[in-house]
């Protein structure tokens, strides 16, 4: 009896001895997975950390850099328009050094002014128009105190807000910096982390709210214009506002594209205005219609999804290699959880998504690339609807060890997506939006400039080629 019972405890402990090895081994510490780079994981080679990562900071900068001077980008007399402050406090020297200006040069007393933070600054304006002044009384109080898309609304309607060419004429200064930026081809601001190593994630952007705002101004500044009968300055200002769009875009974030997207929306409206105002010569029309067809396409975003996006969502991935925290997007609470990971199996997940998006669409609107859109948008909403049981599956899986370490680094990745995938649908249906509004602008000031010169408007849009269309 008593052999009997020995052997069944004999018999217990080696199943207690197999089954704590065998948890021994499923838990114990895994080495660190070392990143691959290839175009399948890390999508470029360099430049490269002291920790085998990539910088694509620095690859970004790199690429949007080249061939640019003091001499032909247009940032420095932007920041000389807007002041050093819309630089962020924890990058501002480094972004200037890089751009080989000091802050003392910066300095003016001329910065531009948003129409929200305006003074008392409308005695400096000109003295209205008697038509102007006569709008001015009909305004109330309460439209006093009105937003910068209310003034705009008001406009339209023929009131002219007491304070709008006071604040016009004080940033005069800030207005004729931004026209001469615009001549300039190039557009670099570079880009500059206030991590160590440089993460896109922690890249700090100057406030783009500026180029807007100062958008605003230049178009209604070309309706007071207009109003006066100069139709050049009006153009003027309309054709900057085109232009510092087409800067504006050269920037390789998806922000950069949509802020210029909604600015070349703003000059369009401007240019529409003064087309249907009859006010053309033909001449005139013409010219304007030349300005316009030296002007790029508004907007790249496909390219800035490709690029911008797909690095940050890496870089993601090299910040938690590193263990690094991803608070700025939203997952700094489980980011310590996220170790023992293949990173190699998360990159290439992620890059297989950006590729899935991006092939379609680089297609013509109707050559299946909506079908493909609305494909995406369908997996990443069911990714983003089960993001609770991603984040429970990861935890479950963490307890299955060794053998899991691939499923778990799986259920990672389709959190990250769901955080740091755009809705890439929308961004580009905006840019083809805004791409179509630029063309109607373009057929207003060509029937505008046919209606000067035959005195009736055209039978068919073909009359108008190609004297003032291609």
């Amino acid at each position: 009896m008593a052999e009997k019972r020995k052997r069944k405890w004999k018999k217990w402990l080696v199943i207690l001895l197999l089954l704590g090895g065998g948890l021994v081994y499923l838990h114990f510490p895994m080495g660190p997975v070392e990143i691959i780079i290839s175009k399948e994981t890390t999508f470029i080679d360099r430049p490269v950390n002291p920790d085998g990562t990539i910088n694509y900071v620095k690859a970004l900068n790199e690429q949007f850099a080249k061939g640019v001077t003091p001499e032909n980008n247009a940032v420095p007399l932007l920041l000389k328009a807007f002041g050093v402050s819309i630089l962020p406090d924890k990058t501002r020297d480094e972004t200037l050094r890089r751009l080989e200006l000091t802050a003392a040069e910066l300095q003016s007393d001329h910065h531009f002014i948003p129409w929200d933070e305006r003074a008392d600054i409308n005695k400096s304006a000109e003295p209205q128009a008697a038509t102007d002044s006569q709008a001015e009384s009909k305004i109330s109080d309460s439209d006093k105190e009105a937003n910068f898309k209310d003034v705009w609304q008001m406009f339209r309607e023929g009131r002219v807000h007491p304070e709008l060419q006071g604040w016009l004429a004080a940033n005069a200064e800030a207005l004729r910096l931004v026209e001469k930026a615009t001549t300039r081809p190039r557009y670099y601001m570079p880009l500059v982390s206030s991590s160590d190593p440089p993460t896109v994630i922690c890249m700090l952007l100057p406030s783009v709210t500026c180029h807007r705002n100062v958008a605003r101004a230049l178009v209604i500044r070309a309706m007071l214009k207009l109003r006066k009968g100069d139709v050049d300055g009006a153009w003027q200002d309309i054709l900057t506002t085109h232009r510092l769009a087409r800067l504006v875009q050269q920037g390789p974030t998806l922000i950069e594209q949509l802020v210029a997207i909604a600015i070349d929306a703003i000059a369009v409206k401007g240019g529409i205005t003064l087309a249907t105002s009859g006010k053309l010569t033909p001449e005139k029309a013409k010219s304007m219609l030349k300005d316009l067809a030296a002007l790029q396409p508004v907007g790249d975003v496909v390219e800035s999804i490709d690029r911008g996006e797909r690095f940050m969502a890496l870089d993601a991935i090299m910040m938690l290699s590193r263990k690094q925290t991803l608070g700025d997007a939203g997952l700094g609470e489980y980011s310590h959880k996220f170790s023992n990971l293949d990173w190699n199996e998360m990159l290439r997940i992620m890059n297989s998504w950006y590729d899935r998006i991006v092939k379609p669409l680089r297609l013509p609107r109707f050559q299946g690339r909506a079908e493909a859109q609305k494909e995406f948008d369908a997996s990443i909403t069911e990714l983003a609807e089960n993001t609770h049981l991603t984040i429970a599956k990861g935890f479950l899986l963490m307890l299955g060890g060794r053998p899991c370490r691939k499923a778990r680094s799986r259920a990672v990745t389709n959190l990250l997506l769901t955080i740091l995938m755009p809705s890439v649908s929308r961004s580009v249906d905006l840019q083809d939006a805004a791409r179509m509004k630029f063309e109607i602008e373009k057929l207003a000031i060509a029937l505008a400039g046919f209606h000067g010169e035959k005195g009736h408007w055209p039978a068919g849009l073909g009359e108008l080629v190609p004297k003032y269309l291609p």
